[in-house]
């Protein structure tokens, strides 16, 4: 395969996470590759080629950043791991913390916006604020 097709490749592998995060379910490279009638190896390779990353780790690390987004925004962990498309809390916490090394509990803490900021963040996002 050529780098185009790598790229597109991972673009159509990002549409499937992203499709998953948004009904709860885990992404998973078979469902992909079925999906998209091609091979699995064929999936791996060029995500491998282009993020430098196995297929399973890349769509780790895409689910935990939809988590970390969650996080910030103040959802509670447990639902966060099922938005997040975990099957169960625990599996969320093994893998979070296998991704970033600490907890999500140690990253809501890290990454706490005060209610306040948080108005301020959503008028910016409105176009309300002032500098």
């Amino acid at each position: 395969m050529n780098a185009h097709a790598d790229h597109v490749l991972v673009l159509r592998a990002n549409e499937y996470i992203a499709r998953c995060i948004a009904s709860e379910s885990p992404p998973r490279v078979e469902e992909l590759a079925a999906e998209l009638q091609i091979p699995r190896k064929t999936i791996t390779r060029a995500i491998g080629r282009v993020t430098g990353r196995s297929a399973a780790r890349y769509f780790r690390e895409q689910q935990i950043d939809h988590a970390c987004e969650l996080i910030r925004r103040g959802l509670p962990l447990t639902k966060v791991a099922y938005a997040a498309g975990f099957g169960t809390r625990r599996t969320f916490y093994r893998v979070f913390r296998a991704v970033l090394g600490l907890t999500p509990a140690a990253y809501r803490e890290k990454h706490r916006v005060t209610p306040h900021e948080r108005a301020r963040e959503n008028m910016k996002l409105r176009g309300l604020a002032t500098t």
